[in-house]
């Protein structure tokens, strides 16, 4: 008699996902951020720049980031939804932003006065952003790294046989 389920993840596999889901979601940041700024400057050298210079220096924070917040933001989050809900292939996309959209509002309380004024459009289409790249990345992590839950092969399946 077995006592762990081995179809469903265990807690490593969503820290482990969590990782791979982060790192994703960084180089997603970090396109949009040089998109953003070469929008608003119209240079290519800043483009670069700042896709490289950027890249390389903001990769040291990133991973502490990764390693002690939104990845076992992302394994808290994951074995919520597992215990929570049906299992399907949209939870990662679901996980991947809310742990972003967590840390947005967080950060939204902690930097802005909502009681005085709203952000402005650009702030709040920049966050929405952010959300999707979470989401996407969450999604991605899911489909490559974690697998679960695994697809049926209907070829298998004898219905009418």
């Amino acid at each position: 008699m077995s006592y762990v389920d081995t179809g469903r993840p265990t807690a490593f596999d969503y820290y482990r996902t969590g990782l791979w889901a982060s790192a994703i979601a960084y180089v997603g940041i970090l396109g949009l951020v040089t998109i953003s700024l070469a929008v608003g400057s119209g240079s290519p050298s800043s483009m670069v720049s700042v896709f490289i210079i950027g890249g390389l220096y903001m990769a040291i924070p990133a991973v502490g980031i990764a390693v002690f917040i939104t990845a076992p933001m992302g394994c808290v989050i994951g074995i919520i939804m597992r215990k929570a809900l049906p299992p399907g292939q949209w939870h990662g996309a679901v996980n991947g932003g809310a742990v972003m959209g967590l840390i947005l509002g967080l950060f939204a309380l902690y930097s802005f006065s909502f009681a005085d004024q709203w952000p402005d459009p650009g702030t709040l289409v920049f966050g929405i952003g952010l959300i999707a790249i979470g989401a996407g990345s969450g999604w991605l992590a899911q489909r490559t790294s974690l697998n679960w839950p695994v697809p049926i092969d209907e070829s298998a399946a004898d219905i009418f046989a």
